[in-house]
């Protein structure tokens, strides 16, 4: 896409313990340093600006000086399965929750504050006492979390065990994330058209709060003539995902405990291994031994 034309710039962060707040902060810092513009949107791959430019234009501009502003996410559910069936499978498949039970925000920081704030975790709003917002009635951002079985396996799977490893993890954050991934192992790992479909209706709430109805009749996400360019690189491969995050964690836990048994003599080894076992079912007396 850069070889296309595309002002694209690409960071990679390494760590698995991923503090989006901050990661994110430092990118907008990175961007506003480098480019000129007057706002910066801090967005996920899966939400969309779809409005036309003039509308987000008019709506910052009328704002008052060093204020931040929020975008409600108005999110899209998959009505059918076989995402890659089509070339345009935004515009095709999804439609919007009838009324966001939650509403949830994105949060747009001007250049002005761009030094002075730092950015909560999920880009929603920022930790940084004594500074104005306004949440923004239109346009909205919409927002399509869920999309074909082996994506939301992968986001969930994955992600969910990445918030587990955080040492400072915010009390509600990756709620949702946990939520999804009960459900999932509660359905031995497969993924109905049903379920992706309720999962998506339920997005980001609570257990007990009210399901949204689906808007049958609002305009689809996108445009009819939108097609995806890069095929192979949206299907997910759930096994290389997994290869991948698991070489991350095998990487991470090798450089934290690099010295640790190097150090060590022959019976402190020894000590070491035997808090590695963990009983799990006793076997029969005089049976075999066997070590996994």
């Amino acid at each position: 896409m850069q070889a296309e034309g595309f002002p694209i710039t690409l960071w990679r962060y390494a760590p698995l313990e991923y503090y989006q707040g901050a990661i994110s902060t430092h990118a907008m810092r990175l961007a506003f340093a480098k480019y000129r513009f007057d706002w910066c949107f801090l967005l996920d791959a899966d939400e969309f600006l779809t409005s036309p430019r003039r509308a987000y234009e008019n709506v910052l501009g009328a704002l008052p000086p060093n204020t931040l502003a929020g975008l409600k996410w108005r999110t899209f559910v998959p009505v059918s399965n076989g995402y890659f069936r089509f070339s345009n499978p935004l515009f095709r498949m999804f439609k919007p929750r009838a009324t966001e039970v939650r509403e949830m925000i994105k949060v747009v920081v001007p250049r002005s504050l761009a030094d002075s704030v730092i950015l909560s975790e999920g880009n929603h709003n920022v930790c940084t006492p004594g500074v104005g917002g306004k949440v923004l009635d239109a346009p909205p951002l919409d927002h399509a979390p869920i999309r074909s079985p082996e994506q939301l396996l992968a986001k969930v799977m994955i992600n969910s065990r990445k918030k587990e490893l955080k040492t400072k993890r915010e009390r509600l954050e990756g709620f949702h994330l946990f939520q999804m991934a009960e459900s999932i192992r509660r359905s031995g790992f497969r993924i109905n058209d049903a379920q992706m479909t309720a999962l998506a209706r339920t997005y980001c709430q609570f257990p007990g709060e009210a399901v949204a109805d689906i808007d049958f009749d609002a305009r689809p996400l996108g445009l009819r003539t939108d097609r995806i360019r890069y095929r192979d690189m949206c299907q997910v491969n759930l096994l290389e995902r997994l290869d991948g995050f698991i070489g991350n964690l095998v990487e991470a836990i090798k450089e934290r405990r690099a010295d640790h048994f190097t150090n060590l003599s022959p019976e402190e080894a020894l000590a070491e291994a035997a808090k590695g076992f963990i009983p799990v079912r006793a076997a029969a007396r005089n049976s075999p031994v066997r070590v996994d």
